[in-house]
């Protein structure tokens, strides 16, 4: 399952119905039990994340006419743990911090001129154990329902190849291997099922900062690599309160 505008609208959608769902207990004055909301939690999710690696190659301050272009869709498996404080007006916030195992890989080609040139091939892997810490504030609509925002910091590990003729063999390889770091943005829902026990519904935007990357071995003479990546996932969590 690719991650596409509709599976942003439809995660929008859930997050909306819940809300519409749960308005009648502002009608009927209900009193909701803030404490249930408030404390450590521990959870594990499961993202569908597709990270999209854009590339242009110049040749000192000019493009070269080289570009690539690498979506890499996959499941991600995680663990996290948090702690949430309610505020007043039925405000919350909180901290979470979360460990992914990520395996994202895949073979390019560099297009000349839109044209695919099979000499110049690209290997993106981002392989390991990737990390992050946010930040999300949100709105206790009523004992079960919460919907919030988050925002934070990530790190990821990430291995690029240029190659000439295979990323696999010879010396005409540059490998650049990093952690990188980037921000990200999410929007959510938490649905409490019974007792301390809830799923979680995330939409999730990230923009990693990359740097530039000189080529010395692959092309035979220096060009600057210069990437802009994004992932964004949808993401379903389940988790323990204490």
């Amino acid at each position: 399952m690719k991650i596409t505008n509709q599976s942003k609208l439809l995660t929008l959608q859930v997050i909306v119905f819940f809300f519409l769902s749960t308005q009648n207990s502002f009608a009927q004055n209900k009193k909701i039990n803030l404490k249930d909301w408030q404390g450590s939690y521990v959870g594990i999710g499961y993202s569908n994340s597709k990270l999209i690696d854009d590339h242009i190659e110049m040749d000192e301050d000019e493009p070269s006419g080289y570009t690539d272009n690498i979506p890499i869709t996959k499941k991600t498996p995680s663990i996290f743990i948090g702690y949430n404080w309610v505020l007043e007006k039925n405000i919350l916030s909180g901290l979470e911090f979360s460990i992914e195992k990520r395996n994202f890989f895949k073979d390019s080609y560099q297009k000349y001129e839109g044209v695919i040139d099979t000499a110049y091939p690209t290997r993106l892997k981002s392989k390991g154990y990737g990390y992050s810490l946010e930040g999300r504030v949100g709105k206790i609509i009523n004992d079960q329902t919460l919907i919030y925002v988050a925002g934070g910091i990530v790190q990821i590990p990430m291995e690029r190849k240029y190659c000439t003729d295979s990323c696999y063999s010879g010396s005409e390889i540059d490998t650049f291997k990093r952690n990188e770091r980037g921000l990200m943005l999410e929007f959510g829902l938490e649905h409490k099922l019974q007792g301390d026990i809830s799923f979680k519904f995330d939409y999730e935007h990230r923009k990693y900062s990359t740097p530039d990357f000189v080529t010395v071995n692959a092309y035979g003479v220096d060009y600057k690599e210069i990437h802009d990546t994004e992932e964004d996932s949808f993401k379903v969590s389940l988790i323990k309160s204490f």
